[in-house]
């Protein structure tokens, strides 16, 4: 069995270690440099445009393989937008 001291210096230890792997954590989590505004907007212009193909392409899947749903949808559609 190991002595309490034994226990006390690996708990040490193990502290000392857990510390530099949160230091080492932060340091790569802090942003390096702040984005420019321009490249901020060009990123969030490409993700808008990959979400945009990407719905449509849902929707075009979904009247191919569900042409009931699609109707019943449309239908749907059509009645919140003529209560308007």
């Amino acid at each position: 069995m190991p002595t309490k001291a034994e226990l006390e210096a690996e708990l040490e230890k193990l502290r000392a270690e857990l510390a530099s792997a949160k230091e080492k954590i932060a340091e790569a989590a802090a942003p390096k440099e702040e984005a420019s505004e321009e490249g901020l907007a060009e990123h969030l212009m490409h993700d808008g445009e990959a979400l945009l193909k990407e719905f449509v392409k849902e929707i075009e899947d979904l009247s191919a393989n569900r042409p009931v749903l699609t109707v019943v949808g449309a239908f749907c559609l059509g009645l919140l937008l003529a209560r308007r």
